[in-house]
Order: C-alpha cells, then structure tokens, then sequence
C-alpha cells in the first residue's frame, strides 16, 4: 500500500509539471525576454566567473533561496535530489556519506572534487569529504559542474566537482538565530552575524548540533564556528579571510546481517562500542589584485594560501578484534592564478593561467588487527593555462591544458623499517565548443581528459597481506559529452545532455585480497534531463532524470556493472507559495536497484530501489520564519548502502531512518 501512495503522488506531480508545461509552451512563446538573467555567474566552470551563456558543460547552481528553503542541516541533503548525483549514507546523520556523480560508486569520494570557497577540502585519503563539516545554513550558493575538470582542478575531478560559495558580510549589522527539533531526540542550534563597516565586511556562524540518530549507537555530537572577513581598501584589491574549527564525537553502529536483522532489528546495532571523533580547524587568505601600468589595465592576479590541520580517530572491532586508527594530517595549500581579458580581430578572449602547489603529511596509527606506524607524504605541483575565445556572437571555444606531478614519500615504522619514493606525472588537455542558438539555450560539445592519483589509503590498508603496494599507477581518463540547454520562454526550460567516460587504470578496491588494485579499462555511459515550469508566481514545478551504466572492460570482470551505483536516478518536486507568508514544498527521489559494494562479479544480487517523499511548510513573517518538516512521509523501509565478500555469501545492510520530522524557528534582528 505505501509503495502504491508513494507512486501516485509521483505521477500527479509530473504530470501535474508536464500539464503546465505544456500550457506555457503554447501560450506564452517568446515573451518577455527582458526577464531573463543573463548576467549569472558560475565560478567553478573555469576560475573566473564565467557568465552562464559562455558555459559549454553541464553545470547547475544551487542559489541562496532554495537553500533557505531546503531547510536542510548539511550541503549533501542539498544535492541528493540534483541529477546525475547519488548520495548514500552509512548514518542518519550524513556523517559518513559519499556523494557519486557519474557512477563510481564507493571509489566516489575520491572522483568527485569538493572546494568551499574554492578551498580544496578532499584529504589525501580515502575518507573523502567530510560532508558534515559543512553546514547549509552558512552557505550561500552551489555550484555543479558534472563531468572531468581535472584541467582546472586537478586530481580528484575525474566525475565532476562542487563548489560552495559560504556567506559574507554586507550591509549593516545584522543576526540570526535558529533553533530546531526533531525525531532521535535532535536538538540544534544556529546563530549567525553579518554585516560590513567602511572597508571591512565580516560573517561569523556557529553550529551546536545533538542527536541520538535513527539507529542505536547512531548519536552525533557536533560543534563548529566559521567566520568570513574582507577587507577591500579600493577597487583593485580585495583581501578575504577565512577561519573554520569543527569538533564531533559519533557513534559507529555498522552494518546489519540478515541475522542481525532478526535479532536487533533494523534499528539496532551489532557494534554498539564503535566510535570515532574528529577536530579539524583551517585558516585560508584569498587577495586579489587589478593594477594599472600607466593607463593600461594588467588583469587579475589572484592568490589564495589554506593551512589545516584535521584528526580522525576511530575504535571498532574488526574480524573479531578492537581495532584503532588515527590520522593525523597537515596539509598546506598554495595557488595562484592570472586572468586577462583580450580582443582579437574584435573578438573577446579571456586568458587564463596558474600554478597550484599542495602539500600534506598522514600520519597514519593503527592498533589491535596490526601495529601499523606509517608516515606518507604527498607533494602535488600543477600548471594550467585556459583560453576561452569568442568565435562569433554566438560561438565560443574553450580550451585548457594542464601539467601535474606528483611526489609521495612512505616512511614506515611497523610492521617493517621502510622508506620510499614514487613521482607520478600526468597532463590533461580539454576543448569545448558552445553554440548559442538563442537567449539563454545553447547547444555544446565537449572533450576533457582526467587523472587521478592515488589516496594515502589506497597505497595502503592495515587489513591487506600486502599492507602497502607502491606499485599503484594514477588512472587516466577521456569523457566526450554533448548538451543542450532550451529556454521555451521565461516560464519553462529543460535540459538534456549525454556523455562517455573511458577509464583505463581506475583504482579500485578488490575485495578478494583487501588491497586496492588498477582495473584495466572501465566505461560509462549515461543520459541527464531535467526541466523547471513556473506557470504562475507562487507555482513552481522541477523534475530530472539520470540513466546510466558503468561497465568494467576486459579484465576478470569483463561486462559486470561496477557496484554501487543505480542505472536509473530521478526526482520530482513541487513548490507552492500561498496566502502571502507560507511555503509548502514537496520533493519525491527514486534511487534504482544497484550491486552490493564489494560485487564485482554481480553475484549476490542487487540492493532493492526505493522512492520517498519529503515535505516543508513553512510561514515566513518579517523577522520571524516557523517550519516543519516531515521526510519519508509514506515511511519507506530501505537501505542506501549494503555490502558484501568476495564471494557474495555475505549481505550486510546500513538501513536509513523511516518516517521522520523536524520543527524549528529562525528569528533576524
């Protein structure tokens, strides 16, 4: 019966969306083309801020208001329903969470780029990005860019990347304080300032954040304090400070046998004294400079330096015995950057070049399953020159180079004295091609190439006999896409768009000797659509749709789909403004069936999809703005992850929290 409710409300709102698109097409075509906005920028697509009609890729923003309106505690709640993005947890709290763009699965957290403010927040090591760390209430917009951008950004954008623009100060003074509430006994807290004075601007965010989350020992407790200062003593320079702490101390209630299942249920815990923690503070300085020689404008020099330091710690059983590890990184960050705008036989050409230079040390202990002291060192320099050049008023090619080496020193201590170096190199070329064929919808074509090299612990696993194999070579990749973008009127736009991705060398974990390995070739194939119809001022439709199929080449897998990722990826949701103060929102998202992670050889059958249903009302008065939230309304029984051996005898499931809520405050002054 709730599969049945579940399916009707998706058929009424798509074609509910459908209907009324189709009512604008044919009543209002090409009207009011003074209401489009042709002036948005979108940062990550080249480091500059590139107007939305030069785009020759698939990019999307996530803008200030839907984010508001989300009422979301953390930026992967936010992109869970954006195409071609699936977002799998082993928590209630996103806590541990990797977000897959383009299909690869559990090796996603190193696929997929993440910067906050074009700070690079992926660590060398396979953890990823630490989604919790950032959250939405301090975030301003998102950018999204799917597809290859290792020639801007280097390692970890084979499958795309994200950036988030936080908040900062402008106008007089001015606070906010929210508090919310909800099921597993959470209880948050938010307060933020902002304001500017003269020359100086500055945002300070704080975040209390408890739960005792959906299953047993499944609690999260969180601090963090960001603050944001700029100081611009005239028009051609511009400094920006930024300051970030983050402590945390959670549950690890792990996975749940089929005989589990049984016994606890699906909401206990058959580790019920795992744990972890994590402190992670950074201070970055961004400075930006336009000068003059004489009367002749220079162009843009822009350098950005980030230190951080985070520790991660965890304690749980592993093959019967308790099992810890810390790691400890330092890294440090320095990029610089060029930008000058030319005219070519008439033509506009933007210029851009720079140099990125990281460096980080894991420092690597690990107790109880092995005695493990291991030190590795990673030194990554890279150059990259970009020429975006206007052919004609409505054509426009993009091309970008980019060289990148890189320096890894192992030192080990136990189980054995070691001491290594590798120097792996790699360089990348992309063209795009941008057609224009009317306001705001263009068609484009797009060819990039991509690396990526190896984490801290994919050279090396306490758990494998091996325990560091320094034989791992970078994985290269080619992506070739086709797009297009149509704006029926200013009420309805859609977008579709289709690319091919070729990996050869793409490290992945074999579950057979719990080492990670190069597989010899991999492709995948997919399809992204999606439209947004706005019949009226308070009515606002939006709907997408990803098809996709990775595949392993050759090899001892020849034909298998590479685990953990859904060949089919849709959502569909609604928003209504009414009687002046109040929101009502509804998002539905249907995640297809897919293999256990682990499954390479696509034995042990497929996870069971699923499809939910989320809602927020909310009134919205001067200062003062109430909510509730009420998510997986039809109370869906599932699991976003599950795994299993080598063999696929063994299923272990992370169920996801049934029906949920969330009630709250927000109050400006």
């Amino acid at each position: 019966m709730d599969k049945i409710k579940l399916s009707i409300v998706f058929i009424i709102c798509f074609y509910s969306g459908l209907f009324s698109s189709n009512l604008l097409y044919a009543a209002d075509i090409g009207s009011q083309k003074d209401d489009y906005d042709l002036g948005r920028v979108v940062v990550i697509s080249d480091r500059w801020g590139k107007p939305e009609y030069r785009l020759g890729s698939n990019v999307s923003v996530i803008d200030k208001k839907k984010i508001e309106e989300s009422g979301a505690n953390n930026v992967a709640d936010l992109l869970a329903g954006e195409p071609s993005i699936n977002v799998s947890s082993y928590s209630q709290t996103r806590k541990n969470t990797f977000l897959d763009i383009r299909g690869f699965g559990e090796a996603s957290p190193t696929n997929v780029l993440v910067l906050v403010d074009g700070r690079r927040i992926n660590q060398i090591d396979i953890s990823g990005v630490d989604w919790w760390q950032i959250p939405a209430k301090s975030v301003e917009r998102i950018e999204i860019i799917r597809g290859a951008a290792s020639v801007l950004y280097g390692d970890n954008a084979t499958g795309g990347a994200i950036n988030i623009v936080t908040k900062k100060g402008e106008g007089k003074l001015k606070a906010k304080v929210s508090s919310s509430y909800g099921s597993y006994n959470m209880d948050a807290h938010d307060t933020e300032i902002t304001g500017s004075l003269d020359k100086f601007s500055y945002y300070f965010y704080s975040r209390y954040y408890d739960t005792d989350g959906y299953r047993d020992n499944d609690n999260l407790l969180s601090k963090d304090f960001n603050s944001r200062i700029g100081f611009e003593p005239d028009e051609r320079m511009k400094f920006d400070l930024n300051l970030g702490l983050h402590t945390d101390k959670y549950g690890l209630p792990g996975p749940l046998s089929i005989a589990n299942f049984e016994l606890l249920g699906r909401r206990g815990s058959a580790y019920p004294n795992d744990y972890a923690y994590t402190k992670d503070k950074y201070i970055r300085l961004e400075t930006k400079v336009r000068p003059l020689w004489g009367s002749l404008e220079m162009g843009d020099f822009i350098s950005d330096i980030t230190l951080r330091k985070r520790e991660s710690y965890s304690s749980l059983i592993a093959f019967g015995t308790n099992s810890t590890t810390l790691h400890d990184i330092d890294s440090l960050s320095i990029t610089a950057k060029y930008r000058k705008e030319l005219d070519i036989f008439n033509r506009n050409t933007v210029f851009i070049t720079g140099l990125d230079f990281y460096n980080a040390d894991d420092i690597i202990e690990s107790r109880g399953y092995s005695i493990d002291d291991i030190t590795i060192t990673k030194e990554s320099k890279g150059f990259f020159v970009l020429l975006d050049t206007e052919i004609s008023d409505d054509l426009f090619l993009d091309t970008g180079y980019r060289m990148e080496k890189n320096n890894y020193v192992f030192d080990q201590d136990s189980p054995s004295l070691r001491y290594e170096e590798k120097n792996p190199r790699d360089s990348v070329f992309s063209s795009k091609l941008l057609y224009n064929y009317k306001v705001n919808s263009n068609v484009y074509l797009g060819y990039e190439e991509s690396f990526h090299f190896p984490a801290t612990d994919e050279w090396y696993s306490i758990f494998a006999a091996t325990g560091l194999n320094t034989n791992l070579k970078p994985q290269a990749g080619k992506q070739y896409e086709l797009g297009l973008k149509h704006e029926f009127n200013h009420k309805l736009k859609a977008n579709a768009n289709l690319y091919l991705v070729d990996i050869k060398d793409e490290i992945f974990y074999n579950p057979s000797t719990y080492a990670n390995e190069n597989y010899s070739e991999t492709r995948r194939k997919g399809l992204e659509a999606g439209f947004e119809a706005k019949p009226f001022k308070w009515m606002t439709f939006f709907s997408n749709y990803t098809y996709q199929v990775p595949k392993f080449r050759r090899g001892d897998y020849d034909g298998k789909e590479i685990p953990a990722v859904p060949n089919n990826l849709a959502s569909l949701g609604a928003k209504f403004v009414f009687l002046d103060y109040f929101n009502l929102s509804l998002n539905s998202k249907y995640v297809g069936s897919r293999y256990l992670i682990s499954d390479q050889q696509n034995q042990a059958g497929k996870l069971k999809h699923y499809l939910t249903l989320d809602s927020r009302i909310s009134y919205n008065r001067e200062s003062l703005e109430l909510f509730f939230a009420l998510n997986n309304i039809f109370n869906q029984r599932y699991s976003e992850i599950a795994v299993t051996n080598s063999t696929g005898t063994a299923k272990n499931f992370y169920p996801s929290p049934e029906r949920n809520f969330v009630i709250g405050i927000n109050y400006r002054f």
